[in-house]
Parts: structure tokens; C-alpha cells; sequence
């Protein structure tokens, strides 16, 4: 069952800040992460804050891009959401 969530406007910024392209110089062979790559982790960020699986997040037809839904996490104390690897589950601790 999916849910409707509002991202405030610092929310927003961060979010849409995460997906811009930054220059680099690439030194010891280090890859930096990629503007997808960025945005997927500010999405992970996101849904731990507020209690959604990024992975199934999709926008509201008609109304501004703020506004999207989710399919809550539902989890126990003793549970923490896998922000790293956005699978959407869960990973005991």
C-alpha cells in the first residue's frame, strides 16, 4: 500500500542538489560517485527521515514535484532500513 509524502523545501534543495553533476579530478584511480549515484543516496536519506522505501517512490500526476508516494517501511526497534543499499527491506542489526 503506498502512501503520499510532502518534502519540505530543504528537503527538496538537498534532494535536487544531490542529482547536479559536481567537476573532479580523479587522483589515485579514485572514481567519484555519479549524479544517479548521489541522488539514489539523498533518496536512502530520505525515506530513513521519513519512513519510505526510496525504491518504490514515484511522483503524483498534476501536482508539483514535492509531492510523491512511497510504500511506507514498517519495521521493529530492533530493525534498521538499509539506507546504503536501497533494497527497500530490512537488516537486522
Amino acid at each position: 500500500m503506498t502512501q503520499e509524502y510532502q518534502l519540505n523545501e530543504s528537503q527538496l534543495k538537498k534532494l535536487l542538489d544531490a542529482g547536479k553533476s559536481t567537476p573532479c579530478i580523479m587522483v589515485g584511480g579514485y572514481v567519484p560517485a555519479t549524479p544517479q549515484e548521489n541522488a539514489n543516496r539523498a533518496w536512502g536519506e530520505l525515506g530513513k527521515e521519513l519512513g519510505f522505501q526510496p525504491m518504490t517512490v514515484k511522483p503524483v500526476p498534476g501536482k508539483p514535484m514535492k509531492f510523491f508516494t512511497a510504500q511506507p517501511v514498517e519495521y521493529d526497534a530492533a530493525d534498521t532500513y538499509d539506507t546504503e543499499h536501497h533494497t527497500g527491506g530490512l537488516n537486522p542489526t
